[in-house]
């Protein structure tokens, strides 16, 4: 066997969806959530960020023949690998949340109803819908998001923040808006109004329903790269995601017109700390799940992805379909090309060892961390060969040293592409820990960042939510302990940092055979 070509056929995949949209059918774990949400059960998937939210994404458009023949039509309503939509009205979104959901509203029933008359449904009830929408030139032949966007923004403006009275919106060649009003409205119009032919929001929408009943058929408008979309401003993007979930309430009765959302758990715990009345209304534990990856799924990802190279199983003298069948074979297979452990003593076997190492303060571990650190355990190992190192002994394709060597590429992009950039607030405090000991407690926190003792309880509050602490619970006392995750990357030593207080310095033995 030559071991430098088996590592070399293995290719563990991007750890962006992506990137990796035509081969995720052969990598996708088919869990219960998945059947859940390809079933048509749930509305709402959570995830952290890496958790497999855009592969979901990515898996249901590349099931979207088989979703029609179930008479469901796809509409991907966010650009899922281009600028988002939303970018083309980033300074002039609505500044109130009345006004971003009477946004979400017209933009969900526009890209319904086109997918819905491109797709053939023609009944009077369509041609009722399209007929409101053309008035805004809505509905032109091939229009794109950004089109859609831009145009309903202006009308969405004229309408909460009028300038002037026009009885029909007009645009130029180039798409601006030049005159306002037309027959949307997103408040119950008066007497007069509706015998203009003025309709509220909500009844058009009802319209559009029910010509999708008579026609036998369901839309499903997929939104995800949310953060995306409202990246770089905490406010406008709790505004907007708010006034998202009020929308998706207020359309539940709409069974033929379901938006599914794609939101990072992260965000939605800020949005509710920071106030979202209606949350438990908006989004029911009925109709939403949240992705979660214990060892057993990880392991799956990780043996998919792994048979997908025909050399290995030839040199290994397997046949994929049977060990993808057998949680036995899977494990054989594993311990012919992985060293038992990494660390000896009561550390845990090879696989475990290396999910613990990608969990972060929440004790979660993802799958975008699980493939960059295969990938990068591919690469150590392929550099041992390149510099003449001893071959891995017996039928082992790694060694011990690859594997401590592959934490760093991924402490670091972690830290930097993770927390750094998506939460700034913080970079100076947590660089200040750099080279610090792993386990810490208010007071030392307190004196290392030279703080008093609120603003370091704020900041430790604001760490233990994104992860890069852990807090451990004693009746000696509580400590912070920095994850596994991120130490490579800070250089982070195991134990318990000088001056600690007295009666939590045992807590530290909780670690005593995490780590070398």
């Amino acid at each position: 066997m030559d071991k430098k070509k088996v590592i070399q056929s293995l290719h563990f995949g991007h750890d962006v969806a992506e990137h990796e949209a035509k081969e995720l059918a052969k990598y996708f774990v088919e869990t219960d959530q998945w059947q859940k949400i390809f079933g048509g059960n749930v509305d709402i998937i959570y995830g952290a960020k890496g958790s497999g939210k855009s592969a979901i994404y990515h898996l249901m458009m590349a099931k979207e023949d088989e979703l029609f023949d179930r008479d469901i039509l796809l509409v991907p309503a966010e650009n899922p690998d281009e600028d988002p939509a939303f970018n083309e009205i980033r300074s002039e979104l609505p500044p109130t949340e009345d006004e971003f959901i009477g946004l979400w509203k017209l933009y969900l029933c526009s890209v319904a109803a086109v997918r819905a008359r491109d797709a053939g449904v023609n009944n009077q009830a369509l041609q009722d819908v399209l007929s409101y929408l053309a008035d805004l030139k809505l509905i032109d032949r091939d229009p794109s998001l950004n089109t859609i966007i831009k145009r309903i923004s202006a009308y969405v403006t004229s309408f909460f923040r009028p300038k002037d009275v026009s009885t029909t919106t007009h645009f130029d060649q180039s798409g601006t808006i030049t005159g306002i009003t037309g027959k949307i409205s997103f408040s119950e119009p008066s007497l007069e109004a509706r015998d203009k032919g003025v309709r509220p929001i909500r009844e058009i929408l009802i319209k559009l329903n029910s010509s999708l009943e008579a026609s036998g058929q369901t839309i499903w408008l997929l939104l995800d790269r949310l953060d995306v979309a409202f990246s770089g401003n905490d406010e406008i993007e709790s505004r907007a995601l708010r006034a998202l979930f009020q929308a998706y309430k207020d359309m539940a009765r709409l069974d033929r017109i379901r938006p599914k959302l794609f939101v990072r758990s992260d965000i939605w715990d800020r949005i509710i700390k920071t106030g979202f009345r209606e949350a438990t209304h908006a989004a029911s534990p009925e109709k939403s799940t949240t992705l979660a990856w214990d060892n057993s799924l990880l392991f799956n990802v990780f043996i998919r992805r792994l048979l997908q190279s025909d050399l290995l199983c030839i040199d290994y003298q397997i046949r994929k379909d049977d060990v993808l069948n057998d949680i036995v074979a899977q494990e054989q297979l594993v311990d012919r090309i992985f060293p038992d452990k990494i660390d000896t003593g009561k550390n845990p076997r090879t696989f475990a060892w290396v999910c613990g190492r990608l969990q972060d303060g929440r004790n979660q571990a993802t799958p975008r961390e699980l493939i960059q650190f295969l990938s990068a355990l591919r690469n150590q190992q392929l550099q041992r060969f390149e510099k003449s190192l001893a071959p891995p002994l017996a039928e082992l394709l790694f060694e011990r040293a690859a594997f401590k060597a592959a934490l760093l590429p991924v402490s670091n992009n972690r830290l930097v592409n993770t927390i750094y950039a998506e939460y700034a607030f913080c970079k100076n405090w947590v660089e200040e820990l750099r080279g610090r000991k792993s386990l810490q407690s208010v007071e030392t926190l307190g004196a290392i960042w030279s703080t008093e003792s609120k603003e370091t309880y704020n900041r430790i509050d604001q760490l233990l939510a994104i992860g890069v602490f852990r807090r451990i619970e004693s009746v000696d006392g509580t400590v912070f302990e920095i994850p596994l995750l991120y130490r490579p990357s800070l250089n982070i030593v195991r134990g318990a940092e000088v001056g600690l207080r007295q009666d939590t310095q045992k807590i530290s033995d909780l670690e005593e055979d995490s780590d070398d």
